[in-house]
Order: C-alpha cells, then sequence, then structure tokens
C-alpha cells in the first residue's frame, strides 16, 4: 500500500534538510502540496499527529485513538509499523521519533505473588542481587546496567526458570547462546537442548526436580530474521541489551510479552545516542552507579595499562611478551587478518565468528585470541590479563565491555590496551576517558622496543608456514617446511 493510500503524505521538516518519509522510508519532495510552513517548530504533538494519521488513527496529545475513539495500544501500532518485513534502515528513524515522543513497548506489569514459583537452580542470589530481583518483580520490566561480574546473567536465569511459560532470550552471539545453555545445564536440575536450523536458535527446556516441565526458553541472536512477534511470550530477555535500538534488532522489541528484563553494563553508551531509548524498551534502568558497587565490594577495582607502542607489529611483540609472563590471557582483537597473525605466530587459538564450537575452544585453550564475537559477556573464569589489542575506533562500549572479561575472572591482575600514540592522543581517546568515568585506576606505561622481531623479516607466505617450536625470547617460531635463508 502506498503511503498516499495509507492516510497522506504531509509531515513537517526542516526546509534545507533532505526528508524521509516517516512510514516508509523514502526520500521525498521538499514541499507538501498545501505549500504549508512554519517559522516555529510545530511540535511533538503535531509530529506525531500527522505520522498517525497515516494509520488512520489521530493523537488526542496523550495516547493514540482509533475512528470510534479508543485507544489503541502502543505495541500494536509499532508492531504494524516495523515488523520483520520492513527494512531497518528505513523504520528505525520513525521509531525513534515514536518513542521519543512518548510511545512505550514497556508499561509497568509487577508479578503476581502466584505467579512466582519456588527457585529450583542449583544458586542462591547474594543480597544485592536479591534488590535488583525484587525491583523486577515489583515493576515486571527492567534494564539491570550493573557493573560486569555483577550476575545480571545470574538474575535472568532466576527470572526464566522462577516463572513458568515460554520465554525468550535474544543475545548477541553464537558464543553468548553457548554460555547460556552452559548455565542451564550448570545450574538446572534437569534441561533438554533442541538445535534449530530453520531459523537458527536452541530451545531449552528446563524441568523440576521431577519429570514435570517448568519452563521453555527459546534463545535467538538479534541478528535473526524470524518474525518472533507473532507468538506470545511470557518473558522477553534481552542480553547486552544495547544492541536492540540497532537498525535491525530494534523490530524485537515490539514482540508481546508480559515482562521484560533487558541486561548490559553498557546500555546507555551507544556512540549513536540511540542508548536512550533502552529504558523506554525494557524498563527503567537500575545499578549504573559502578563506583557505588566497587565500594560496596560488590565488583573489582581492577587496574588497567595502557601500553604505548610503535606500531601493529610492536603490538603483535607486546602480546607475545604478555602471553610468556602470565599463565592465561585472553586477546581481543577487531581485525581478521590479526588474529589469524596471533594466532600463527605464537600457537594460541584464535576464535571468530566462523570457529566451529567456539565455546568448547575458549574452555579448553591455556590462552586464546578472540574476534569480535568475544567482546562481551564472555565469562572466563580462570583469566589472569586481558587484553584490548585492536578496537573499533573510539567505541565506548567495546573498551568498557572487554575489560569486563577481566572482571568476570576470579585470578584477574590487569588489563592491558595497546596503542599507538596516535590512537591514543588524537583518534581513540574516548576509549579510556569511558574507563577512566567509571572508575578504575588507569597507568599510562612507553613500551620501549628492544629489537627488531625475527617476524619482521618474514614474507606473509613464509609466516603462515609457523607451526609453534618455541624460542626462549620470541616466542613460537615454528619449524619451515623448507630451508629459510635471511638476510641480515
Amino acid at each position: 500500500m502506498s503511503c498516499a493510500a495509507a492516510g497522506g503524505t504531509s509531515f513537517w521538516t526542516e526546509t534545507y534538510r533532505a526528508p524521509q518519509c516517516p512510514r516508509c522510508g523514502c526520500q521525498v519532495s521538499r514541499y507538501s502540496e498545501e505549500g504549508l510552513f512554519s517559522y516555529e517548530d510545530p511540535g511533538q504533538d503535531e509530529t506525531v499527529a500527522m505520522q498517525a494519521a497515516k494509520l488512520g488513527l489521530s493523537w488526542d496529545g496523550e495516547r493514540l485513538v482509533d475512528g470510534a475513539g479508543r485507544e489503541v495500544n502502543d505495541a500494536d501500532v509499532l508492531h504494524s509499523l516495523f515488523n520483520g518485513r520492513r527494512g531497518g534502515s528505513r523504520s528505525v528513524r520513525a521509531f525513534e521519533s515514536l518513542i521519543k515522543a512518548g510511545l512505550t513497548v514497556a508499561p509497568p506489569n509487577p508479578v503476581g505473588a502466584g505467579v512466582l514459583l519456588d527457585n529450583i537452580l542449583r544458586l542462591d542470589l547474594t543480597a544485592s542481587q536479591e534488590e535488583a530481583f525484587a525491583e523486577f518483580l515489583s515493576s515486571g520490566c527492567i534494564t539491570a546496567a550493573h557493573a560486569m561480574s555483577f550476575g545480571k546473567s545470574t538474575l535472568g536465569l532466576m527470572a526464566l526458570t522462577r516463572i513458568p511459560g515460554k520465554h525468550l532470550l535474544l543475545v548477541d552471539t553464537q558464543l553468548l547462546r553457548e554460555q547460556w545453555i552452559e548455565k542451564f545445564r550448570e545450574f538446572a536440575p534437569r534441561v533438554e537442548v533442541r538445535q534449530h536450523a530453520k531459523p537458527v536458535h536452541s530451545t531449552v527446556s528446563v524441568f523440576e526436580p521431577g519429570s514435570d516441565l517448568r519452563c521453555i526458553v527459546e534463545i535467538f541472536n538479534y541478528a535473526t530474521h524470524a518474525d518472533l512477534g507473532r507468538e506470545d511470550w511470557v518473558i522477553a530477555a534481552f542480553d547486552e541489551v544495547h544492541r536492540l535500538p540497532a537498525a535491525r534488532a530494534h523490530r524485537h522489541s515490539l514482540v508481546r510479552s508480559k515482562y521484560r528484563l533487558g541486561m548490559s553494563a553498557t546500555a546507555d553508551l551507544r556512540e549513536d545516542g540511540r542508548g536512550a531509548l533502552v529504558s523506554k524498551l525494557t524498563g527503567a534502568l537500575i545499578g549504573g552507579d559502578w563506583q557505588e558497587q566497587m565500594e560496596r565490594g560488590l565488583v573489582r577495582r581492577l587496574p588497567v595499562k595502557v601500553m604505548i607502542v610503535e606500531d601493529l607489529e610492536h603490538k603483535h611483540e607486546v602480546v607475545g611478551a604478555l602471553l610468556r609472563e602470565h599463565t592465561k590471557v585472553v586477546v581481543l582483537c577487531e581485525a581478521i587478518a590479526d588474529g589469524r597473525e596471533l594466532e600463527t605466530r605464537y600457537g594460541v587459538p584464535f576464535v571468530s565468528s566462523s570457529t566451529r564450537n567456539k565455546l568448547a575452544v575458549v574452555r579448553a585453550a591455556r590462552s586464546v585470541v578472540l574476534s569480535r564475537v568475544g567482546d562481551a559477556s564472555l565469562s572466563v573464569r580462570d583469566c589472569e590479563v586481558t587484553v584490548d589489542h585492536s578496537g573499533l575506533f573510539g567505541s565506548r562500549i567495546q573498551s568498557l565491555q572487554r575489560l569486563g572479561r577481566l572482571m568476570h575472572s576470579e585470578r584477574g591482575k590487569f588489563h592491558a590496551i595497546l596503542m599507538t600514540r596516535e590512537e591514543r592522543y588524537e583518534r581513540f581517546g574516548k576509549r579510556i576517558e569511558a574507563i577512566v568515568a567509571k572508575g578504575f585506576p588507569v597507568e599510562e606505561v612507553v613500551v620501549q622496543r628492544e629489537r627488531a622481531s625475527v617476524h619482521t623479516l618474514l614474507t606473509p607466505t613464509l609466516r603462515a608456514k609457523v607451526r609453534g617450536v618455541a624460542d626462549p625470547l620470541l616466542g613460537p617460531l615454528g619449524i619451515f617446511d623448507e630451508p629459510l635463508s635471511v638476510a641480515a
């Protein structure tokens, strides 16, 4: 159906802006047929009224009503506008404007006393987690923004297993889907897991200590094309909920559910400003004061070292030194080529989106190199040092989330961030500022380069033949399949 057939095409826009239709996202003519203009901002009410008219509705300043004057549910309107068949890039701007205007998809709905069942998990909440869980029960929708290692996933496990029914859990990566399944198996009396190919997702059935079914949890990735709005869910839970306002993922916020639970330590830090929408999509933010949690001893105030290096090759050398000095190191890098280089050079596994059985590889490895798939939520409880090798520009979320991998560890010593002078002082300083703002002690050190690595003398082809024989200074250099001579 065309926009004209759906109720008209007029809407307010700035005079010198190339406007896009708030309904379909298409670029449109600058002026309406009526030739109306205003020297003043027409305001949110008139803007929303025009958008409502395209749906045959009207806006009375507080609510949407149909032709008979009956109030229309906000979530139903949003779902009809931005379902899974509509491109995210075309709908997210209108979605954002409607949410900011006051439409909500997470109205309060307290969990009734008769709904909550007894705890069947082999774990108990701490006093601070009990406070957060009570907040969830009182409103039925919260966004847990506590620092990493507080136990947000424990809150999720408790909510999903103490309230019976069919629940939805959205995660960011396959690796996190595997980790949630690992936690259900570890703490629930009995679970059955089924994997589905079309659409890709996992079904976790949790049973009582006897044989009765307690709940079913369907775990999807945010990137799924499945129309999750076709079903009614009891709980809609969103891990790393800062992903939810993204251009394609935002449609999943429109699923119909009785209760909502968002979980992310960086819920409000999106660089595009959409983090402010999270509290309207999954409930009010709680636990955002990290420093207060550190002072209470709920989370650790781990030291951070910013290590200034000369170039990319120097970063690789520093990683080698850290691998030799510490028992278990987790290295996080942005470029796939860098991850493969570190794997080849030092004999540690590199886990990326193409790795099979990702969680099993991480659990079995002494040290590991991770692509962006390991940035958030992953727990490596015996890790000593995490290394932020290279990142996504000045992303504050990524910087804090990578530090969070160490906060989950019981043996964490320090978090290292490798940067050239240009990266630190001219380009990506926001990554460090975000860590300082959360109250972590940051020390900057300039790493001196003792001598050029042998690897700088090798071509990529020869480097690919490295197989893992340790050199006392440079780490695993490997054995070559054919004789090699290098001119000094």
